[in-house]
């Protein structure tokens, strides 16, 4: 009789064992039969009631979600796997599971969530003796900061996973961490674009380039068809955008080709097709190949779409956006830019209901551990600094968003005003973007000053700001909205810059029974618009 023979039906022992078979069928690249192999190991292991083994199986199937770009189905695996571990203390695993859910809600596009996760990653991961597990949860911060647009941040993160995986002697931890580095610069790059109208200066994405071509050369591949496939796509596209970016293009589209040689090892389009795309864009446009740039851009917007990567699909819309200007169509470049903004705004929504639920978590998980108190003042810390602008110092769209979904639950009449700033990318251009600072925040200052203790002003994004008036009729909020308006025109704006001149634009609405808060907003929003267009020219 065989070892395996001896294992008891249905027992922990054969339960671990199908989650390990489970796991080779994923490195071989049987997706398929990895999930089959999971869920059933889930549902056994339900039944039993050992949520030890039910973890690991939400962990295993977060793991083949990412793997087939089902970002929403792995994230809700990961959160289940999180509840679990943190039941039976297992610091390792929930650090594990904390990491691949914020990978998954950064593609997600909720980053707020992300980075939270990721933080708490880390922390947890520090824990630990120093290992891989810390190396991966400091490489899936630098990925949440990244898409968040925080470059800097996730360049920190990203040495710091770079410097461990060194010291550690682990090429294999090298790779990912190097890899995102270089993206990070890319992307900073394409975004640095947007805002200045400057082609990118590709000099230290080069260096980037160079370190990585040598660690891939020098490195053995990850095990799995899938981690295979993402690194040598990932390395390649970067080589060609920064090959296109340097004007050499045969060399970029020689990378390009390689990469989708790569890429058809996979049966369906994933989000790396997206950013192939992406990679395809720039060629085509440091060609000065605007039309076809635009084509691979909106081609990248559909593909991103139908893998789940929202973030990519962001950054296709701001890259259109430019495109469409630069051709002429300020029309169809207002449209890209709306439909960012309403994209974000829909995200931000829809993750308040798992926040709300993911900070419970925690804290019940750990109510009956001696760190608590130390647990629940910093949980309280990284609260209130997510619900703050770090500019302005008043609240964020997160802190408005909860505040907001808060008050429209009550009996009393709540008023929404949304405050845009008139013509802000002049103030920006011709001032400079310090100067675009000190108005946001001398904004920020008197909205705070112009309404009650009970009121909350809030920064939406950029130059979009928002006041929430509690138990406030219409008629009340509009004189607050008009007081604020005056003020705005009494500054002294000559002190901060000579010649500049600024006013705002207010939209201020009452809800209505049963309204959400989404719609609510964007009513004021469309009141705003109509001021701006009208009256208020």
């Amino acid at each position: 009789m065989t070892e395996v023979d001896c294992i008891e039906p249905g027992s922990a022992t054969e339960l671990m064992a199908d989650i390990a078979l489970a796991r080779e069928l994923l490195d071989t690249g049987d997706a398929a039969g990895a999930t089959q192999k999971g869920q059933s190991v889930l549902e056994r292991a339900a039944r039993q009631g050992n949520d030890a083994i039910e973890a690991q199986a939400h962990l295993l199937l977060a793991h083949v979600g990412r793997l087939l770009t089902r970002f929403r189905e792995a994230r809700d695996h990961s959160e289940h796997a999180i509840v679990l571990f943190q039941k039976h203390r297992d610091l390792a695993n929930e650090a594990h599971a904390l990491s691949m859910l914020a990978y998954c809600a950064s593609c997600l596009g909720r980053n707020d969530e992300a980075i939270e996760a990721a933080m708490l990653g880390v922390r947890l991961a520090e824990r630990q003796p120093p290992g891989p597990q810390l190396a991966l949860a400091l490489n899936d911060l630098g990925v949440a900061s990244l898409w968040a647009r925080s470059f800097d941040s996730a360049e920190a993160a990203f040495l710091q996973s770079i410097d461990l995986g060194e010291r550690l002697g682990s090429p294999a931890s090298l790779l990912s961490p190097s890899i995102n580095l270089a993206w990070c610069e890319a992307l900073r790059l394409v975004v640095e674009r947007y805002h200045t109208g400057r082609p990118p200066e590709a000099s230290r994405h080069s260096r980037h380039v160079d370190r990585l071509r040598q660690l891939v050369e020098k490195s053995p591949l990850p095990r799995g068809t899938g981690m295979q496939v993402t690194v040598q796509t990932l390395w390649l596209l970067s080589a060609g955008a920064n090959a296109a970016w340097r004007g050499l293009w045969a060399e970029a589209a020689s990378y390009l080709s390689t990469a989708e040689t790569w890429l058809c090892r996979y049966k369906n389009k994933t989000w790396l097709d997206a950013l192939h795309l992406c990679a395809s864009t720039e060629l085509a446009w440091a060609q000065g190949d605007l039309p076809k740039a635009l084509s691979s851009a909106i081609e990248m917007i559909r593909i991103s779409d139908e893998t789940g990567h929202e973030q990519i699909a962001q950054l296709g819309l701001l890259v259109a956006a430019q495109l469409h200007e630069l051709q002429g169509d300020l029309a169809a470049s207002l449209a890209a830019v709306r439909q960012l903004q309403r994209r974000e705004q829909s995200i931000r929504i829809e993750s308040l209901a798992s926040r709300a639920r993911a900070v419970q978590w925690h804290l019940t998980a750990r109510e009956r551990e001696q760190e608590v108190f130390d647990w629940t003042r910093r949980a309280h810390h990284l609260e209130q600094l997510s619900l703050k602008d770090p500019l302005t110092d008043i609240a964020n769209r997160r802190g408005f968003d909860i505040a907001a979904t808060a008050a429209l639950t009550g009996k009393e009449p709540v008023c929404i005003a949304l405050v845009d700033v008139d013509r802000f990318k002049q103030v920006n251009d011709g001032h400079s973007h310090q100067v675009g600072d000190q108005v946001l925040m001398r904004i920020a200052a008197i909205l705070s000053s112009q309404v009650r203790e009970q009121d909350m002003a809030a920064r939406l994004a950029g130059d979009e700001f928002v006041v929430l008036f509690r138990s406030a009729p219409l008629a009340q909020a509009t004189r607050a909205c008009l007081r604020i308006q005056d003020e705005v025109r009494k500054q002294d704006w000559d002190e901060l810059s000579p010649g500049l001149d600024v006013s705002i634009s207010v939209g201020v609405v009452q809800s209505e029974a049963g309204e959400t808060l989404a719609s609510v907003l964007h009513r004021s929003d469309a009141a705003m618009y109509a001021r701006k267009n009208g009256t208020n020219r």
